[in-house]
């Protein structure tokens, strides 16, 4: 490359004797110093390709400060090498030329966060195993959202996946090269919030690290920050997110600078949003942020048929994980797909799991699931009459037994003569009788 083209950044660049790149206006990365091409795999083969090939983490705002004349501190960035990423920090010094920007001169500094090993989504959308229509049509539409950068807002259940779909928008995103934080906002004290997801400085409060410490926002910049159970974040938290997202800086604990970011915020609740805001304990303002992309994860009780797969696939992990292979009795499985799972898919991995390690054989039985599943199998019938009035309920038992009375009612945990009872309340069909014959109904298949 010829120095006397670049002779000023060169000799800035000998001066402060740090990792120096030059990205020209057109952002395309022009020059690098001996200390860039040790610290940046590739670099060499980088040279005139359009930075943000390359670079995670400047973005456009970043360009609109350079274009004003302003130097742009602490932008969090990740090199992308042929091979492995880097975490670093850069400063971005402007180079003006008859009031236009003629490029900036990128000075690299190394990142004292986590290693790149500890933030990486875990999932994919394959993933995701379902064949229920209302969980495949938010797949879809996951899908279709993951290539924005727009806040997305998942709702549902405790236990139904939420965080599953929340690695697989990652790693389909276009910021599926960057890193992957998440944090639970329920989990984290009140007073300590906003050091935790924006940052401090050394000497801030009591107790700070002496050295500072980045927040989840920093550590997350050119990649995804997952913010779960956001119904638990403070009001005040709740007002300094909504600047971050709408502006891209942040203000760290005891800074008076802003921090660029550049991070895709995915937040997730198992709690009604819009209730919380008429109780004024969750921002309007916020909520509509967030509600403009919204994905809705169904419950395990509107998708029992998704349990045999299920089943089946955590059974293979446990097969995997444990170096044995056992399965459910057809009653067994069958018994899973009558319940109402308040826990929803996380509650039927446990189950699962328990009923496996306390089995002695190779097959589970539909006692020993019930008693995991909670209460003595078959549960007392009065337990139950809530339940069993529910004339669904017994249709789906009907069904899965075959029309076996005796069946059903084992998986409903009443007398056969009760389940007769329901079955005359609800109306289901008699079969006529021939002369001389006992009457029997259609479902009637006594063993």
């Amino acid at each position: 490359m010829r120095k006397d083209k670049y002779q000023v950044f060169y000799d800035i660049a000998v001066a402060l004797g740090s990792p120096m790149l030059w990205i020209s206006a057109d952002r395309k990365i022009r020059w690098y110093n001996r200390q860039a091409e040790a610290l940046l795999p590739g670099i060499p083969s980088a040279l005139g390709a359009a930075c943000f090939t390359r670079i995670t983490g400047i973005i456009p705002a970043v360009w609109h400060q350079l274009a004003a004349g302003r130097l742009v501190e602490s932008v969090s960035i990740t090199w992308n090498g042929p091979e492995t990423r880097l975490r670093l920090k850069c400063q971005l010094i402007p180079v003006i030329r008859e009031g236009s920007l003629v490029g900036a001169l990128c000075q690299l500094f190394p990142d004292r966060t986590r290693d790149f090993g500890l933030l990486a989504s875990r999932y994919s959308f394959e993933d995701i195993h379902t064949r229920d229509a209302s969980l495949l049509k938010a797949i879809s539409a996951a899908r279709r959202l993951a290539v924005g950068d727009q806040p997305i807002l998942i709702t549902g259940e405790t236990g139904v996946g939420k965080e599953r779909f929340v690695h697989a928008i990652h790693r389909a995103s276009s910021v599926a090269n960057g890193p992957f934080v998440a944090i639970n906002c329920a989990a984290v004290p009140t007073e300590l919030v906003e050091s935790e997801l924006f940052g401090y400085l050394p000497g801030s409060f009591t107790g700070a690290d002496r050295h500072g410490r980045p927040g989840k926002f920093e550590m997350a910049s050119g990649g995804t920050l997952f913010l779960d159970e956001i119904a638990d974040l403070p009001l005040r938290a709740q007002g300094v997110l909504l600047r971050v997202l709408s502006s891209g800086e942040l203000y760290k604990v005891g800074d008076s600078r802003p921090t660029t970011v550049n991070v895709r915020v995915i937040a997730a609740t198992n709690r009604k949003l819009t209730e919380l805001c008429g109780l004024s304990t969750f921002r309007w303002d916020l909520y509509y942020r967030l509600a403009a992309s919204v994905i809705d994860i169904p419950p395990l009780r509107a998708r029992l048929g998704d349990i045999p797969l299920l089943v089946e696939m955590i059974l293979s992990d446990l097969a995997m994980k444990y170096g044995a292979v056992k399965v459910l009795t057809g009653d067994a499985q069958a018994y899973l797909q009558l319940q109402l799972w308040p826990g929803n898919v996380r509650q039927l991995a446990h189950v699962l799991e328990q009923s496996y390690l306390l089995s002695p054989v190779d097959t589970m039985s539909l006692e020993l699931v019930a008693s995991v599943y909670g209460g003595s199998c078959p549960p007392d019938a009065g337990q139950l009459a809530d339940r069993v009035n529910d004339e669904l309920l017994v249709s789906r038992a009907v069904t899965l037994a075959e029309g076996n009375v005796s069946r059903a009612a084992r998986l409903l945990g009443i007398s056969r003569v009760t389940l007769y009872r329901k079955l005359r309340a609800y109306g289901f069909p008699s079969r006529t009788r021939a002369k001389g014959q006992r009457q029997r109904r259609p479902y009637l298949d006594i063993d």
